[in-house]
């Protein structure tokens, strides 16, 4: 119980200059971030070319996916982790880094695997060790 009221006293005060803000602030934001009405987006339609060299590129952050949620859960069960929701949660976020580096070869396949499988067995430990 006093970790929750810590965390949301933490939180409050973390979201409280957003908050804070008032429309002055708001005249920077545009600035930085361009937010002009005046000027148009220059958007063209792709050639056949750009059609045909883009196509299929979705397979790799799907591999990525799959591996870094296998490698994940994988690991989450070697660590000594035996909670489904937390076998699930590992598995998701594996498979969320999974995606951030396609598979493009052997090489950064086994990476994600690896890199995921590490982050389960660490979060399975900590389950079973009673951490969090």
């Amino acid at each position: 119980m006093k970790k929750a009221i810590i965390a949301t006293l933490l939180s409050g005060a973390i979201s409280l200059p957003a908050f804070a803000a008032n429309g002055n602030d708001l005249a920077d934001a545009n600035l930085i971030f361009n937010m002009d009405n005046s000027q148009s987006m220059e958007l063209a339609v792709l050639s056949s070319e750009e059609m045909k060299s883009t196509e299929g590129a979705f397979w790799q952050y799907g591999l990525g996916g799959l591996a870094g949620a296998y490698g994940a859960g994988y690991g989450y069960l070697a660590g000594g982790g035996s909670s489904p929701w937390g076998f699930l949660g590992s598995m998701a976020a594996g498979g969320a880094s999974g995606v951030l580096s396609p598979v493009n070869g052997i090489r950064v396949g086994v990476k994600a695997f690896g890199q995921s499988f590490v982050g389960g067995a660490v979060t399975g430990y900590g389950s079973y060790s009673n951490w969090w």
